[in-house]
């Protein structure tokens, strides 16, 4: 799996102030207490003092400060000089002295309760997002996921690329969790069953995976019939058999989906410890999914027929009274005399 999953828009979006921020966010998280004016004002000047006013409450706000202040938009800018009644402008003249800054935001990391990430620390948000990682992986929401139990446990969030690199970390090691938790399965009977998707099947003249991806088209009996013969073919191979209880059920149906859009060609180049619990997952999902899908082909065929037969009866009774209508209109003559 790619390190790098975030494009540079995104790590730049996820590094700095959000550009609509809404008025009740502004309020909420830029307004100054009077304790937070008590901190603001101990700084002497200006500058200073706008400046460590939007460190406070960009920690407070987003978990983390933005490295570049000098791009805080207009909006929130004019909101907290307002507050402080200072001049906007002023906020050009801070962080000229890196040290200024430093101190500042540790000043600010007291007085809020946060603090940075120790070593340890980041090793259990990692073992925390492998959990998280086995239970879904799309890479943004853990991420996010991460980034939001980073604020909770009041520390500051790392830099982008830092808590980028730990997700695709956390989803490499849940691959190879998943391989593990599966190894048992694995015997070589089951190897074997799983090579045989990847391989042209005479007997269907196709290849197994394309043939079980194939859904039906219709609720007709002979796609009925190849539906059951999917759960039959499964079923022979002991699928219904396979414990995958060791996995989430949300983490076994994202690998489905993963080797239900693989190419053959991908999937053949895919290292097995990948390729096994994909086609793992995919077979399982598949018995699942056909199992419903001949139950309701079934329930809608037997439906089309009920009304089909009904329409036909109707039509029937139709025909049957307009051919009496006719018999007694011609023997009509015959009544009166």
């Amino acid at each position: 799996m790619p390190v790098n999953f975030l494009n540079e828009s995104e790590r730049t979006r996820l590094s700095q102030f959000p550009q609509d921020m809404s008025d009740a966010d502004l309020i909420q998280y830029f307004t100054l207490t009077p304790d937070d004016l008590v901190q603001v004002k101990r700084q002497r000047q200006a500058a200073n003092q706008l400046g460590f006013a939007l460190q406070l409450c960009a920690l407070r706000y987003l978990g983390y400060c933005p490295d570049d202040l000098q791009q805080t938009p207009s909006k929130i800018l004019a909101f907290m000089a307002k507050q402080l009644e200072v001049a906007s402008e002023s906020m050009h003249a801070y962080g000229k002295r890196a040290q200024t800054r430093t101190q500042h935001f540790q000043q600010v990391q007291q007085y809020l309760g946060f603090c940075m990430p120790q070593p340890k620390e980041l090793e259990q948000l990692g073992q925390w997002l492998l959990a998280r990682a086995l239970e879904h992986d799309k890479p943004s929401l853990l991420f996010q996921q991460a980034a939001n139990k980073l604020y909770i446990d009041k520390k500051v969030r790392p830099g982008v690329t830092v808590l980028e690199r730990m997700v695709s970390t956390a989803r490499n090691q849940a691959m190879k969790v998943t391989y593990k938790r599966m190894k048992p399965l694995l015997k070589s009977s089951e190897r074997q069953f799983l090579e045989q998707l990847l391989v042209h099947d005479s007997d269907i003249r196709a290849i197994r995976l394309t043939w079980l991806r194939r859904p039906a088209t219709s609720n007709s009996p002979k796609e009925i019939l190849r539906v059951l013969e999917k759960i039959r073919f499964l079923r022979a191979h002991q699928v219904h058999r396979w414990d995958l209880s060791a996995l989430n059920p949300n983490r076994l149906k994202f690998l489905a989906r993963i080797a239900q859009k693989t190419s053959i060609k991908s999937l053949r180049r895919i290292p097995v410890e990948r390729r096994y619990p994909l086609l793992i997952a995919f077979a399982q999902q598949v018995l699942i999914e056909a199992t419903d899908e001949a139950a309701d082909l079934y329930i809608r065929c037997l439906a089309d027929t009920q009304a089909r037969a009904r329409r036909e009866l109707k039509e029937f009774r139709l025909r049957e009274a307009v051919a009496i209508n006719e018999k007694v209109r011609l023997l009509q003559p015959t009544f009166r005399r």
